[in-house]
C-alpha cells in the first residue's frame, strides 16, 4: 500500500490530510482510491501495525460480524517505507512539557 498526501490537514477540526492510496500485489498496482481525510494524530506503538488481521477494528461496516477481521489469502511480503517528512502538530507537542509541570 502506498499513501500520497494530496492536501493539508485540518487538525483544528479533527481532520488529517487527504490522501491518494494505491494498493499493490507484488509490484503491480491493483487498486487506487482517494481518502478525503485521514486521522490527525500519530498512532503510537500500542496500536502497532497490523498486516492481514485486526482484532479490534474493521475497515468497513460490512466486516463487523467477521472477527478477527482476518485476510484469508497469502501475504508473501510486506514493505513499510517511512521516508518523507513526518507531520508534527505543534500545539500537541507543547502539551507534553506542559503536562509535566
Amino acid at each position: 500500500m502506498e499513501s500520497e498526501t494530496t492536501g493539508e490537514p485540518d487538525v483544528a477540526n479533527g481532520k488529517g490530510a487527504p490522501v491518494t492510496v494505491r494498493l499493490y500485489q507484488d509490484d503491480t498496482q491493483v487498486g487506487e482510491g482517494d481518502l478525503p481525510k485521514t486521522i490527525p494524530i500519530m498512532i503510537g506503538i500500542v496500536a502497532g501495525l497490523s498486516c492481514g488481521q485486526d482484532s479490534v477494528n474493521t475497515v468497513a461496516d460490512a466486516y463487523r460480524d467477521r472477527k478477527p477481521f482476518a485476510f484469508t489469502g497469502d501475504i508473501a511480503r510486506v514493505t513499510v517505507d517511512v521516508s518523507g517528512e513526518p507531520f508534527v502538530h505543534e500545539e500537541k507537542e507543547m502539551d507534553r512539557p506542559m503536562a509535566r509541570e
